[in-house]
């Protein structure tokens, strides 16, 4: 399964764990908190080991293996790394953020002034219902498109 799979599950998760059906028991809502970080464990491995699970595993494990000397030698190369690339970092993270602000918002203001009064008056949600599930479920999800439309078009 990948990163698509398990960021869907971990949404669905999240979603039922909210209380985005109906009101679940405490006992339930331990499960489903259980199930959800299992999720994100395996999703960590999955981007890791570049799709694999299993090589996430390895490279890992391969982390804590390591000689003081491997990890003087990695860290000198990330400080350089992140010097002579400091000036497109920044500009990715100021776009990164001005992207996932305007989509959380956008997100918060469609399920606040129609999605969310439109599923409750079709039924698909119950009267008791919040609007925090579905936007935590929706926002969940522009993650994990975001996510596919940069392997797709960016690659």
């Amino acid at each position: 399964m990948g990163c698509w799979g398990l960021s869907l599950l971990a949404a669905t998760t999240s979603y039922i764990q909210e209380g985005g059906i109906t009101k679940i028991s405490v006992e339930m809502s331990y499960l489903l908190a259980l199930s959800l970080k299992f999720f994100w464990l395996l999703l960590l491995l999955v981007v890791v080991g570049n799709g694999s699970i299993e090589n996430g595993f390895r490279k890992i494990i391969a982390i804590f293996n390591m000689k003081v000397a491997d990890w003087r030698a990695i860290w000198h190369q990330t400080k350089t790394n992140i010097w002579w690339n400091r000036i497109p970092l920044a500009v990715n993270l100021i776009i990164l953020m001005i992207v996932a602000t305007v989509m959380s918002v956008s997100i918060d203001l469609w399920v606040h002034l129609g999605l969310f009064g439109w599923l409750k008056s079709n039924h698909l949600l119950s009267e008791m219902a919040t609007y925090l599930p579905l936007a935590s479920l929706l926002k969940c999800l522009s993650v994990v498109l975001l996510h596919w439309f940069s392997s797709v078009c960016w690659c």
